[in-house]
């Protein structure tokens, strides 16, 4: 965690790394629960920049605050568990809302 004051504005920066899709549940809830705690303590006065792997799919939502219309097609329950994440502090999953080019 990085905190950062520019031009007047608080932002903080985590980087985390998300246990993969097929560890148990008990071992991601530890680790939603650890990042929610963190975001409590942070508190409201600050931007929150979340940065790192997630191992999740989120999907693709047209007219949505979190999901954009540009990522994966598919979701998992990492995926299920970022998106209710971000809508609690009311973060924005900003991968789907850039157009990317279909390489692989």
């Amino acid at each position: 965690m990085v905190n950062i004051n520019h031009l007047g504005i608080k932002i903080t920066v985590l980087c985390v790394y998300a246990p993969s899709n097929d560890k148990v549940d008990l071992e991601k809830d530890q680790f939603y629960e650890k990042l929610n705690e963190t975001l409590i303590n942070i508190g409201t006065t600050r931007e929150i920049i979340l940065l790192g792997d997630f191992n999740g799919y989120t999907g693709t939502k047209v007219n949505n605050q979190v999901v954009g219309p540009y990522g994966e097609t598919r979701i998992n329950d990492n995926g299920k568990r970022f998106i209710d994440l971000c809508e609690s502090y009311n973060l924005r999953i900003t991968n789907g809302y850039f157009k990317h080019k279909m390489i692989h």
